[in-house]
C-alpha cells in the first residue's frame, strides 16, 4: 500500500490528456457487456454466496432479509449509476483528477502505516 501510494501521487503530477469523446453505443452491446460484468465476475458469487449467505444465517426471518438485500442493492447501483452522470462534469479536468489521485494516494499511505505499526 505504501508503494502504491507513492505511485498514485508521484503518477498525479505527470500531463494527462483528457479527450471527449462520445459515442453512441448499440443496445445489443450493452446487454451483453452488462450480462458478461455480472455473470463473469467472480466476486458476484463471493459476495452473494458466501457474504451475504453467511450473513443470513443470524436472520430468522430470510424473506425480509433478501427483500432488503436487494433493495438496498438496487438503490445503491442506482445512486452510482445515476449520479456519475452528474459528477463527470466535475472530473473532466485535469486538476479534478490531480486532487482525486492525490487524496486516494495519502489514503494508500495512512493504510499502509497503519497495518504496518498497529497489526
Amino acid at each position: 500500500l505504501l508503494i502504491y501510494g507513492i505511485l498514485k501521487i508521484k503518477n498525479s503530477f505527470k500531463k494527462k490528456e483528457f479527450e471527449k469523446k462520445f459515442k453512441a453505443e448499440k443496445l445489443k452491446k450493452v446487454l451483453l457487456i452488462t450480462l458478461a460484468f455480472t455473470f463473469l465476475n467472480p466476486h458476484v458469487y463471493l459476495d452473494t454466496i458466501i457474504l451475504i449467505g453467511t450473513i443470513s444465517l443470524n436472520f430468522e426471518n430470510k424473506i425480509s432479509f433478501a427483500i432488503g438485500v436487494i433493495n438496498s442493492s438496487f438503490i445503491f447501483f442506482f445512486i452510482l449509476g445515476y449520479f456519475s452522470k452528474y459528477l463527470s462534469i466535475y472530473f473532466n479536468n485535469k486538476k479534478s483528477w490531480k486532487v482525486l489521485d492525490n487524496v486516494f494516494g495519502a489514503l494508500m499511505i495512512c493504510y499502509g502505516l497503519y497495518f504496518i505499526f498497529n497489526v
